[in-house]
C-alpha cells in the first residue's frame, strides 16, 4: 500500500541509489590505488584506512549532490509532475469573464502558472505569467503573476485542494487577487479540473483527427464551456460567493 503513494516511491528509490555509490566508489579508489600509484602513497593510503574513507566519502557526496540536482528535473522525480498540463478555471464570483484556461509546467529549472483569461463574447481579457512558483505540501501552490492588467501588472493566487475528483481527473480550488481596478482588489474564488485524457473521454465527443493536446487555450475553452456552465454555474446558484474587497488607499 505504501508505494502507492508516489511521494514515498520516490523517496526509496532516491534513498536506493544514494546508498549505493560509497559501495561502487570505494572499490574503485581501492582500484586505482593499487594500480599505477607511487609506492609512497599507495603505502600511505593501504596502511591509513582513515583517509582511504575520506577520499571515498569525498567523492561519493559530490556524486550525491550531482544525483540529487539532476533527479529534480527528471519528469519521473518532479514535485507537480502528476498535476502538469492544461487546466480550466470556473471563476465563481466574476460574470462578466468566468472561464481561465492555464497551463502548469516545468521549464528552466522551476514551475510555471500561465493562463488566459476569457470573457463570456470569447475576448481575452487577461493573460498572466507566473514570475514566481512556491509549493504548498503536496496539493497546492502559490504563485506570483505578470500581465496585462492596466493598473497593477502583478498578482498573486493560490490553488488547493488538489485531487482525483470523482470521475477520475484531478480538480481544485483556489483564489486570485483581481488587479484590474486602481482603487481596490478583489479577491476573487475559483475551482478548477484538469484537461487531460480522462476528462476528453467523457465529456467530449472528438473524432479521430482531433489532437486535444494541441488545443490552443480558446480551442479548450470552446471545447469545455458548455461543461463548465452545466457543472459548476449550477453549484453556484446555490452557494453565491461575495468577492472581498481590499482598498490599496487604505493600506498607503
Amino acid at each position: 500500500m505504501l508505494l502507492k503513494d508516489k511521494k514515498i516511491l520516490y523517496t526509496l528509490i532516491e534513498s536506493a541509489v544514494i546508498a549505493l555509490i560509497p559501495t561502487l566508489i570505494s572499490p574503485i579508489i581501492q582500484s586505482l590505488i593499487q594500480g599505477d600509484t607511487l609506492p609512497e602513497l599507495k603505502t600511505l593510503f593501504v596502511n591509513n584506512l582513515f583517509i582511504l574513507f575520506i577520499i571515498s566519502f569525498s567523492i561519493s557526496f559530490i556524486f550525491i549532490l550531482i544525483l540529487l540536482e539532476l533527479v529534480q528535473k527528471l519528469p519521473f522525480f518532479r514535485a507537480y509532475r502528476q498535476y502538469e498540463g492544461k487546466w480550466v478555471e470556473y471563476i465563481r464570483d466574476k460574470p462578466e469573464a468566468p472561464i481561465a484556461v492555464c497551463t502548469l509546467h516545468y521549464s528552466r529549472g522551476e514551475y510555471h502558472f500561465d493562463g488566459t483569461n476569457f470573457s463570456d463574447q470569447h475576448d481575452e481579457i487577461v493573460r498572466f505569467k507566473s514570475v514566481k512558483f512556491m509549493g504548498d505540501g503536496d496539493d497546492g501552490f502559490y504563485y506570483v503573476t505578470q500581465g496585462n492588467q492596466t493598473y497593477f501588472i502583478r498578482g498573486f493566487g493560490s490553488i488547493f485542494s488538489l485531487s482525483k475528483g470523482s470521475e477520475g481527473f484531478y480538480e481544485g480550488n483556489g483564489f486570485f487577487f483581481d488587479v484590474s481596478d486602481i482603487n481596490e482588489t478583489l479577491v476573487r474564488h475559483m475551482e478548477l479540473f484538469k484537461f487531460d485524457k480522462k476528462f476528453w473521454k467523457q465529456h467530449l465527443k472528438l473524432t479521430r483527427s482531433q489532437k486535444p493536446k494541441k488545443f490552443s487555450d480558446r480551442e479548450i475553452y470552446d471545447y469545455t464551456k458548455e461543461y463548465v456552465k452545466k457543472v459548476y454555474y449550477k453549484n453556484q446558484k446555490s452557494s453565491r460567493v461575495i468577492p472581498h474587497r481590499i482598498h490599496w488607499i487604505n493600506l498607503i
